[in-house]
């Protein structure tokens, strides 16, 4: 590694004439925007007029480079770190060279185009311009250098274009202000900077991570495409970059959505989740741990970009985007990665179509009965990518040809019970008839849905109305004489409405009977048909309707069938928790636990400990009461269970004023059940399901 310090013009680009410096395709994109353009502006033109001693300089920062080739005379750098400050240098000259040539003044703007920004006029044209940048910005610059402004207009979304159109702006208001361009020039060559040549021995990867560990803003989807690319030859870079890095980024995820595909594509790949700042890690060791060409691994990249796209966007089969439109509007990410490798499982015929509809449309319907019954997502959050793994190993075992039976089983019967639970259509009604879903986010989707289920309209001008508006008045107070009551209907389901967009402000806070005048105007709109039969507006009249959407959203969003997979994981291997052996005992993750063949949903031996403590109490609570008296008297030191709060380190509540002790390990909680049992001497079966 060589290091020095030079003015960026006299000592470094003038200074390295018959070379090319490549921005090679791994780096990002050109992206300062005007805030940064224009503070290189300010330090150049603080420069202007200066005496010419050492002391006047500005230091913009370091430029690190590795000589990659040479023809002949002239050599190929490519830049590892400090393109988006050299490409910027190198469109200040060329503004430069434009305005001296629009004013006339040929010679001065040959002399910038020779001593800065073109090689020798016999050089191969691959070696014309002292800048190479990258592809993408390749054909912005060319027009630039070329002088051909006129054909800039189609690219005015290039952040090169917008770049050169601010440096042109700035530098013909300086010259407005009598500086003239040699200042200018001299100027920028006070410009310090620090260049770092590498040896080819040398890891330009490691350098540039090391480089841009703090202080650059790269993200990991910068990261991960330097890392594929880079220690490749220019050829195979180009290769790489133009069949597989542009269709991702250009035709499948958006630039700011590539962070986040990479870090589903590494959840897919790790089976857990994975926080943003470890994509970058986690994906270089699984794409190094992968016993294949590097082509093959963008391949398989490439699919999984296609994959999000389709979840995300779109995708040219109308049954497969029907379930996805609704997937996509329930505006959630979470189940991206299970849905993504069913798309791959699908397209290698391991699935059926059938099979993926079924499977995009249960797991919306998970997140929608989450969301519509008031469940945190916190819950949630982090179980998809380990979900998926438990379905590919159910999968693997039953068959891919039960998929979505295996998708269910994993989903909801394997968390009734605990926090991840899928809410049942009783639980629906439940909470349409008492919660405040005017605040729900897919509250409109649902009623449209409802709607649109016998009824396909244009729902994109419709809002929700509040029948019984949310500011009371004397009219609508004397249906509910309570404002307490009031507060806590009004947004109940059974109360909102689809309206027009036209009519939503104009009903306002009327009286029922105007309200009524309004809906019949949109007797389109199915929803309202009951509402208009009403003769009055009341909370009994709002939880019937509140009931009558549950049902409704109950049948459209419906809870899968899974009495059959329960009977079948029933008659899978059950472990007898009171004769079994201990050890095995805690060595397993129990789901089900059967007391007297009656099923409980259970996530955790803790779980098992408190359902059991409060079965064996109401069995007999007598038996109950005696049989602990009789264990803290002989066996323990301290109460397991009591009355009193404070007796307990950590307690539980398993009935009304009656706590146990929960800081213990499984196997104390296993043997104080077994001793509770045996000292109550009653006959019972106990057994867990892993």
């Amino acid at each position: 590694m060589e290091v020095n310090k030079a003015s960026v013009l006299s000592q470094f680009i003038a200074a390295n004439g018959g070379t090319q410096f490549v921005i090679p395709t791994y780096q990002r994109n050109y992206v300062w925007e005007s805030k940064q353009i224009k503070q290189l502006l300010n330090d150049i033109k603080k420069l202007i007029k200066t005496e010419k001693n050492e002391k006047n300089y500005h230091y913009i920062g370091s430029i690190v480079y590795i000589n990659t080739s040479s023809v002949g005379m002239y050599y190929e750098k490519t830049i590892i770190d400090g393109q988006q400050r050299l490409t910027t240098i190198f469109l200040i000259l060329q503004t430069l060279k434009i305005i001296a040539s629009s004013k006339g003044d040929l010679t001065k703007a040959s002399n910038i185009n020779t001593m800065y920004l073109e090689n020798n006029a016999f050089v191969d044209d691959n070696f014309k311009y002292r800048l190479k940048p990258l592809i993408s910005d390749d054909k912005v610059y060319e027009l630039i250098a070329k002088n051909n402004l006129s054909e800039l207009d189609k690219y005015k979304e290039s952040n090169v274009y917008k770049a050169f159109s601010t440096i042109h702006k700035e530098i013909k208001n300086w010259l407005n202000e009598e500086i003239n361009i040699d200042e200018i020039i001299e100027a920028i060559d006070k410009l310090k900077i620090v260049w770092i040549q590498l040896e080819k021995d040398e890891n330009p990867q490691q350098v540039f991570e090391s480089i841009n560990s703090t202080g650059v803003n790269l993200t990991s989807a910068d990261l991960i495409r330097n890392y594929i690319l880079m220690n490749k030859d220019n050829e195979t870079q180009t290769y790489l970059y133009e069949n597989y890095w542009i269709p991702i980024e250009n035709n499948y995820v958006k630039t700011s959505k590539l962070s986040e595909f990479f870090r589903f594509y590494c959840a897919i790949k790790q089976k857990s989740i994975i926080n943003q700042k470890d994509v970058y890690e986690i994906f270089k060791k699984e794409f190094d741990s992968i016993e294949k060409e590097d082509e093959d691994k963008l391949k398989d990249i490439l699919s999984y970009a296609r994959y999000y796209y389709y979840i995300t966007v779109n995708i040219d089969d109308a049954e497969i985007e029907e379930v996805l439109s609704d997937y996509r509007n329930i505006q959630t990410n979470m189940p991206h990665p299970i849905l993504m490798e069913s798309f791959r499982f699908y397209e290698n015929e391991k699935i059926s179509k059938d099979s993926l509809i079924k499977t995009i449309k249960l797991f919306a319907t998970y997140i929608i009965r989450r969301n519509m019954a008031s469940l945190d997502t916190k819950s949630i959050s982090q179980m998809f990518p380990g979900l998926l793994g438990r379905i590919i190993s159910k999968s693997e075992k039953n068959g891919f040809e039960k998929y979505y039976d295996n998708c269910v089983e994993c989903l909801v019967v394997d968390t009734k019970g605990n926090s991840q639970y899928m809410p049942t259509d009783e639980e629906i009604e439940n909470e349409f008839v008492k919660t405040n879903l005017y605040v729900r986010d897919l509250t409109k989707f649902v009623l449209t849905k409802i709607e649109n289920s016998g009824n396909h309209i244009n729902y994109s001008n419709l809002n929700i109305e509040h029948v019984m508006p949310q500011t009371k008045t004397n009219y609508w107070l004397n249906y509910v004489n309570d404002e307490a009551l009031y507060e806590q209907i009004v947004n109940r389901i059974g109360n909102l409405t689809l309206v027009d967009s036209k009519d939503n402000s104009g009903m306002s806070n009327r009286d029922f009977e105007v309200k009524k005048q309004y809906l019949t105007q949109t007797r389109h709109i199915k929803l309202n048909e009951d509402i208009l039969n009403k003769t009055e507006w009341n909370e009994e009249e709002i939880n019937k309707r509140s009931k009558a959407i549950a049902r409704q959203f109950n049948n459209i969003f419906k809870y899968p069938e899974c009495d059959n997979l329960i009977k079948n994981k029933i008659n899978e291997t059950k472990y007898d928790v009171i004769g079994d052996d201990l050890e095995e005992l805690i060595s397993l993750s129990p789901s089900i636990l059967l007391i007297n063949n009656n099923i409980n949903y259970v996530d955790t031996w803790t779980d098992v400990y408190k359902v059991l403590l409060k079965y064996l109490y109401e069995i007999d609570c007598e038996k109950f009461t005696s049989s602990l008296e009789n264990l803290n008297e002989n066996i323990y030191d301290k109460p397991q269970v009591s009355k009193e709060i404070s007796d307990l380190r950590s307690p539980y509540m398993f009935v009304e004023d009656l706590y146990c002790e929960t800081n213990k390990s499984t196997k104390e909680k296993i043997i104080l059940l077994r001793r509770i049992i045996t000292y109550m001497n009653i006959d019972i079966q106990v057994k867990v399901i892993k």
